[in-house]
Formats: structure tokens, C-alpha cells, sequence
């Protein structure tokens, strides 16, 4: 069975009961009696109901669609900030990593080489242990 709303869209209705009643496919509401044998919703806020304002139905599926296209672009924004991450993350771990081996060829301190709040490597060479040893 097809359920048509105010604006001409149709949809399939998924639960049928025994009795010739069923759950409206655009609201969800139970629709029994009279109501089912006019294959129309009887919920005043449904737009599948004949009585509902056309003009509201189409605010709302504007309203609907376009909280669906601001969702999208969420959702694309959102995987390129994690693939935009992703990359800098192992650009940073190449750098670390060939400064570290920078560091173990000249014989600089590794404990040293990054610290908090620096926005470089430091290449240290201690005259003696390194104090963060302690």
C-alpha cells in the first residue's frame, strides 16, 4: 500500500496489521477505521492528512532539506579536518623522527633535543649526564 501526502510524495507502507490498519509511513502514527480505508493518516499534523496546509508541508520540507544539506557539509567539513589532521600528524612524526636521527649522528642529548613550549629541536650536548636523568 502507497501513502500520498499534500505534496505528492509517496511512500510504502512498512507495518501492516491484521485488521486493515497501519502505521503511517510519514508521521508513524497508528491509522485504524475510517481513516484506513481512505488510505489517508488521520493525524492533524501529518502531511499525509488532506486537511493539512500545503504550504506548511512545503516550509517544512524546505526546512528538512535544508537541515539535510547543512548536516552533509558538516559531515564533509568533519572528514577533511580528520584527513587535514591525519596528515599533519605524520609530517610532524617524519620531522621528529629525522631529527632524532640528526641528533644520535652529531651525539646530542635525545632527553633534550624537544621540549615543552619550543617550537623547534634544541641540539644540547651536556659536559656531563643530562640533568633530566635524575
Amino acid at each position: 500500500m502507497i501513502i500520498r501526502d499534500v505534496l505528492g510524495r509517496e511512500l510504502p507502507v512498512t507495518k501492516m496489521y491484521a485488521d486493515g490498519s497501519y502505521n503511517c509511513p510519514f508521521c508513524g502514527s497508528a491509522v485504524t477505521g475510517q481513516w484506513a480505508r481512505y488510505v489517508a493518516c488521520g493525524n492533524p499534523a501529518c502531511p499525509a492528512n488532506p486537511a493539512f496546509p500545503v504550504e506548511i508541508a512545503r516550509t517544512r520540507l524546505a526546512e528538512s532539506e535544508a537541515r539535510l544539506e547543512e548536516e552533509r557539509r558538516r559531515q564533509a567539513s568533519l572528514a577533511w579536518s580528520k584527513e587535514y589532521s591525519r596528515s599533519r600528524d605524520d609530517e610532524h612524526r617524519a620531522w621528529e623522527a629525522e631529527q632524532i636521527a640528526r641528533a644520535r649522528a652529531g651525539g646530542y642529548c635525545e632527553r633534550c633535543l624537544f621540549q615543552s613550549g619550543w617550537e623547534r629541536a634544541k641540539f644540547i650536548r651536556h659536559r656531563g649526564p643530562c640533568p633530566k636523568t635524575r
